[in-house]
């Protein structure tokens, strides 16, 4: 069985939708202590803003340089 390689483009995709489920995964603790009125773990705060702001320059780069957005919402749009 031979390994596929992947394309800059694939492991730009896969890093930005594994930064947006990190980012999505550190928010429910940090929403959870927000509904019971305590501040949040200051390391789960750091993780939640410096992967999201990853995100953002993966996201941004595979939009921009790819010319390809991570979502294609276009293909919903009734032609």
């Amino acid at each position: 069985m031979r390994m596929q390689t992947l394309s800059r483009g694939k492991v730009v995709q896969y890093l930005s939708i594994l930064t947006l489920a990190v980012t999505v995964l550190t928010a429910v603790p940090l929403f959870l202590a927000y509904l019971n009125g305590n501040e949040g773990l200051q390391f789960i705060t750091d993780i939640h803003v410096w992967i999201g702001v990853i995100w953002v320059i993966l996201a941004a780069s595979n939009f921009l340089v790819f010319k390809r957005p991570l979502f294609q919402f276009r293909r919903y749009l009734p032609d």
